[in-house]
């Protein structure tokens, strides 16, 4: 029987790459991971649902995540936790993810045990079982 996931993620970027390392960091989890490739894509969950966090490129096609991220601020997701995980490492983008409220700013690439630890420390719900 399978419990109830300990926490809903929201993974936007339009490396399958980036995702699963994303799934692959959290496999030992409790997790509820849904990824979408776009901005766009994401919107239509996102605009009637709450997860406990969002991880989200910045450096992807139709629409930035840093737009993307204003938007939803902007909207119902004040208080929603995000990371920023990119490929690009520019200051302004830095600036600007914080002054929208992103918690982290991961540049890509990262070791999977360094991002486990990352969305772990900005999720605190999340339940994990030991890796074996």
């Amino acid at each position: 029987m399978e419990s109830n996931p300990s926490a809903t993620i929201v993974v936007i970027d339009d490396s399958k790459t980036a995702i699963k390392l994303v799934e692959l960091a959290l496999k030992n989890c409790n997790v509820k991971i849904l990824s979408y490739a776009s901005a766009l894509d994401a919107e239509r969950y996102l605009k009637n649902n709450q997860p406990d966090l969002i991880v989200l490129d910045i450096v992807m096609p139709e629409k930035d995540g840093l737009t993307f991220l204003e938007e939803i601020r902007n909207q119902n997701h004040q208080e929603t936790s995000v990371i920023m995980f990119t490929s690009k490492d520019y200051h302004q983008d830095r600036k600007t993810s914080e002054k929208l409220g992103a918690i982290d700013f991961i540049v890509k690439p990262i070791l999977v045990e360094d991002l486990q630890k990352r969305i772990l420390s900005a999720c605190v719900q999340i339940q994990c079982t030991p890796a074996s």
